[in-house]
Order: C-alpha cells, then sequence, then structure tokens
C-alpha cells in the first residue's frame, strides 16, 4: 500500500 510510502515521506519532512 501506499500508507507504508507515505508514512516515510511524512517522517522525511517531519525529520527534515
Amino acid at each position: 500500500l501506499y500508507a507504508r510510502m507515505e508514512s516515510a515521506v511524512f517522517l522525511e519532512f517531519v525529520v527534515g
């Protein structure tokens, strides 16, 4: 599912 990909993108955005 795309959930895992979105999670990675979200984490990357938060971590910066």
